[in-house]
């Protein structure tokens, strides 16, 4: 928590960073000449400051200033994190070179995990957009060691 009395009246507030839980189980198995791991990352949601609405003000030459009025610092929290990734990787002779053949997919749940959230105030009511992380991505890879 952080309290500065100068600025925030004495209202304490998490900090960015904060993140309540993070747990991360990774594991790689070798069998021969595969290669088989996974990778499993739980996060609690981390706080973030989220816009209660805007308001406008009319200046004394016509010209309008618009405002966002934000909601108490850091009190809301973006939704957990999951993720589960796979991989497998076979490594094989070429001749006096080795190879390596992998398929790796990464988060197999295809979760849409928020990176953070976007906000249109152009609209009226204001629109709120979920920016999310990487999804469901499968990758194939070849390596060549001389």
């Amino acid at each position: 928590m952080h309290n500065f009395n100068d600025l925030n009246n004495g209202d304490s507030f998490y900090a960015l960073h904060d993140q309540r839980h993070e747990l991360k189980l990774i594991n790689s198995y070798d069998i021969g000449d595969w290669s088989i791991a996974a990778n499993f990352i739980y996060g609690s949601g981390k706080p973030f400051s989220e816009p209660e609405g805007f308001y406008t003000i009319e200046q004394l030459n016509g010209d309008d200033l618009q405002y966002v009025s934000i909601a108490k610092k850091n009190a809301s929290r973006i939704p957990p994190y999951l993720r589960l990734d796979i991989s497998a990787h076979h490594r094989f002779p070429i001749g006096k070179a080795r190879g390596d053949f992998g398929l790796s997919l990464f988060n197999i749940f295809g979760r849409k995990n928020i990176w953070y959230y976007k906000y249109d105030f152009q609209q009226v009511p204001y629109l709120k957009t979920e920016v999310n992380y990487l999804g469901f991505t499968p990758n194939i890879s070849f390596k060549l060691d001389f």
